[in-house]
């Protein structure tokens, strides 16, 4: 019978990059990200309805 093998040493995780390290953006900045996405996506909606209107 063969033996399993031994378990695996853990692997230890690279440091981490210099962009991990930086503090994560504040609230405020989700927000506007937030908010120019929705703005965003109404433009296109907008767009899109307009292109529809001039192909009929």
């Amino acid at each position: 019978m063969q033996q399993p093998p031994p378990p695996a040493a853990p692997r230890r995780l690279p440091p981490p990059t210099a962009a991990a390290r930086t503090p994560s953006p504040s609230a405020s900045v989700h927000r506007l990200r937030e908010v120019l996405l929705i703005e965003l996506r109404d433009l296109v909606l907008v767009a899109g309805r307009e292109a529809a209107d001039e192909r009929r």
